[in-house]
């Protein structure tokens, strides 16, 4: 506009004069003066170039490198890419950051060479991510107060003191196994170029051995691995007591330690490795299975080893003739034993679930909060109105009803990303029905199970697996919505058809594995640890032994609390 302005002028100027000046003349001056338009505009760009550049510099003298490393991309989104690379003003260096890029993020910056600070999305999403484990794992790690509460609560008063030790005994025996052998091979390498292991089973960080590095002498630089490692392991011991559980007041200690260790060294990181771990479960067809909270690695593999203790320990003493004598003891135990394994469950199903790096993973830990919330709900009313039904309204039955909210959650553990709210319902229905069914069929088979491990867990992480290929998010169509996402499984054709048919295909595979592993390997544990009269310390108390001197009294009045 300016220029159309001056070049008007000098029109009107050149008529005023009559012509003094020809044509050429007037175009000449008019491309002069545009000409130092242009110059002057780009005079004021490269002023804002030059302020930019040294506010740049300053930020590398004040600030962390990674923030700078964030302010440096945002700026290539302008700069012009030139083969010089930054050697004059306002030209971007690729090849700086080329090599950050390929430089190996450390909490010691660049002190060292090959290295770069975490830049602020690195730091943001990787400390959300740990926080998120860290959180989780408390949350499993106090599910096992509640477990041992309830066991209390289901068995006689006078084995309180035996089943508190075996369950103390068996977090720290799965600690140490954990540490040595466990986290190794279900998580740990070697691993092939498509990602997945090279063997059934890790062969590397035994005893934590790859969980941090020394690039130089005086540094240290850690990994995510021993978060991963902490979270893990409170789902390992959450299993192993599912499997303790099976011998419960029957079970010497040092038997019952001995096992828990194998249990946690190397019978469940098998299965872990198969499917967490990236093993062959992963590429069985075209889908894989799908176990996303563990309903057949942690809950069958456990209901499967209980139902070995269960048969080699045997019953009780009296069990089958004089029943009335081993009904549960302490109703208010179970009750808040049940409130705190259902607040841990959050911990477990949707820590497993996902992250909450970003906005998605924040999505789906929402919504696996919610299905197994409704899934809870839906065993414990299914388990309360059978009893209600049974005993024609007169009573019901509120030991059972705790059972019914666990299997409801065993049950949803699976497929509790990629379910909707009535397959939840559903799910957790069913999941109750088929634990109060086979918790009579076994009571008829005579088999001495205090805690109905082989019911609740075993059975219902069975149908756990089956439901996480039958009850899907798109049920009424031929898709299946990816676990731990939010579009549907594909192919280069787009979303798979049928594909509920694979998942629950490899969930069988998977199914067969867990529960063949657990039941083969347990039995080799339990079967020599009776042998050698550590799992039975003496035929005299026939199976129902304590040592007397075993626990120290404590002097004072008895406590009031079993009066409740």
């Amino acid at each position: 506009m300016v220029l159309g302005w001056r070049r008007l002028g000098i029109l009107i100027l050149a008529g005023a004069t009559g012509g003094a000046s020809s044509s050429a003349d007037i175009e000449a001056h008019a491309m002069r003066l545009r000409m130092a338009d242009l110059e002057a505009l780009l005079i004021r760009q490269q002023a804002i170039l030059d302020r930019q550049h040294d506010q740049l510099a300053a930020l590398e003298a004040d600030e962390p490198p990674g923030i700078v490393l964030d302010r440096l991309w945002q700026d290539e989104a302008w700069r012009r890419p030139s083969i010089h690379g930054s050697a004059h003003k306002g030209v971007a260096s690729q090849r700086r950051l080329q090599d950050e890029a390929w430089r190996v993020p450390s909490v010691h910056g660049s002190t060292y060479e090959g290295r770069r600070a975490y830049t602020v999305n690195e730091n943001i999403s990787s400390a959300l991510s740990m926080a998120w484990s860290l959180l989780c794992g408390f949350l499993v790690m106090f599910m096992q107060a509640g477990f041992a509460m309830m066991e209390v609560g289901y068995c006689r008063a006078k084995k309180v003191q035996h089943i508190l030790a075996k369950h103390l005994i068996n977090i720290c025996v799965c600690a140490i196994a954990w540490l040595f052998t466990g986290w190794a091979m279900s998580f740990a390498g070697p691993y092939e170029g498509s990602g997945l292991k090279k063997y059934p089973y890790g062969f590397e960080d035994f005893f934590a051995s790859g969980f941090w590095t020394e690039p130089q002498p005086g540094f240290v630089e850690p990994t995510p691995k021993a978060t991963k490692w902490f979270f893990h392991w409170a789902v390992c011991t959450l299993s192993a007591s599912i499997m303790s559980a099976g011998g419960a007041e029957r079970a010497g200690y040092l038997g019952q330690a001995m096992v828990s260790f194998g249990y946690a060294g190397f019978i469940y990181p098998i299965v872990v490795a198969s499917l967490w771990g990236k093993g062959w479960l992963v590429d069985i067809n075209a889908t894989g299975p799908v176990d996303v909270g563990g309903s057949g690695i942690v809950h069958l593999c456990g209901g499967s080893a209980g139902l070995i203790a269960i048969l080699v320990c045997g019953p009780r003493n009296n069990r089958w003739k004089k029943p009335e004598e081993f009904k549960p003891h302490h109703l208010p135990l179970v009750v808040m034993g049940t409130f705190i394994v259902w607040f841990g469950w959050y911990g477990l199903n949707c820590g497993l679930a996902q992250s909450t790096a970003t906005i998605s993973d924040g999505f789906v830990a929402g919504h696996v909060a919610m299905t197994t919330t409704l899934a809870a709900a839906s065993g414990g009313v299914t388990a309360f109105l059978v009893f209600l039904a049974v005993r024609r309204g007169e009573r019901s039955d509120l030991y059972r009803t705790c059972k019914g909210i666990i299997a409801g959650l065993v049950s949803v553990s699976s497929g509790c990303a990629n379910m909707t709210w009535f397959a939840a319902l559903a799910v957790g229905c069913v999941g109750s029905l088929l634990y109060l069914g086979a918790a009579r069929l076994f009571r008829k088979c005579k088999l001495d199970d205090p805690m109905d491990v082989v019911s609740v867990f075993g059975v219902c992480g069975m149908w756990g697996l089956v439901s996480a290929g039958v009850w899907n998010w798109f049920m009424t169509s031929s898709m299946y919505l990816a676990p731990s996402g939010w579009a549907c499984l594909q192919d280069e054709n787009g979303c798979r058809s049928n594909a509920w048919i694979e998942v629950l295909a490899a969930n069988m595979i998977h199914l067969c594995f867990a529960y063949g592993w657990s039941l083969f390997t347990a039995f080799l544990l339990f079967f020599h640890m009776r042998l050698v009269r550590l799992l039975r310390p003496t035929a005299r108390y026939n199976l129902d032994y304590v040592p007397p001197h075993f626990h120290i009294e404590t002097s004072g009045p008895k406590s009031k609390w079993y009066d409740i």
